[in-house]
């Protein structure tokens, strides 16, 4: 894992409210590489099951930008977002 790649992922957790979302921030934490955010896509891209507060998910665009966003009620709003 580069720098680039670590301090990418540590900017789509970091701004997460680990109190909120503790295991989809401790998801996020395991990854380690592209390869692991991949892998997340690959299932789905959720990152915790929906509840009442809603759902985050991972998403990927084609430029190399990587968001999590919150799901609830139909809206999503943007959480964090960085390049991997």
């Amino acid at each position: 894992m580069g720098p680039t790649t670590g301090s990418g992922v540590r900017a789509l957790f970091d701004p997460l409210d680990a109190n909120a979302w503790p295991d989809e921030v401790a998801r996020l934490r395991r990854c380690r590489s592209r390869a692991d955010l991949e892998d997340i896509l690959r299932g789905g891209a959720w990152l915790g099951a929906e509840r009442a507060a809603g759902r985050l998910k991972l998403v990927k665009h084609n430029n190399g930008t990587w968001m999590v966003v919150h799901y609830l009620d139909g809206w999503s709003t943007r959480l964090s977002m960085a390049t991997v």
